[in-house]
């Protein structure tokens, strides 16, 4: 969960699926776009695929917010 005040101006960016549990949320905070995320990531018994499709969604949102000057 993430909560934010509505002076923030906060959107919701994405979340994930029903294989990844992942929030991104965007904040303007001084005149700087800001992107927060949350995630339940799998834990160390869970099957390799799992673990690494997580890190995957993980790494391509961190992308996304680089590419939009969103910093993390």
């Amino acid at each position: 969960m993430i909560g934010t005040h509505k002076k923030l101006e906060s959107v919701l960016v994405s979340e994930g699926d029903q294989d990844t549990e992942l929030l991104v949320v965007q904040s303007n905070i001084s005149n700087n776009k800001i992107r927060f995320m949350t995630g339940y990531g799998p834990q160390e018994n869970s099957e390799r695929d799992k673990i690494s499709q997580f890190y995957a969604r993980l790494d391509e949102e961190a992308d996304k917010a680089e590419k939009e000057e969103a910093g993390l």
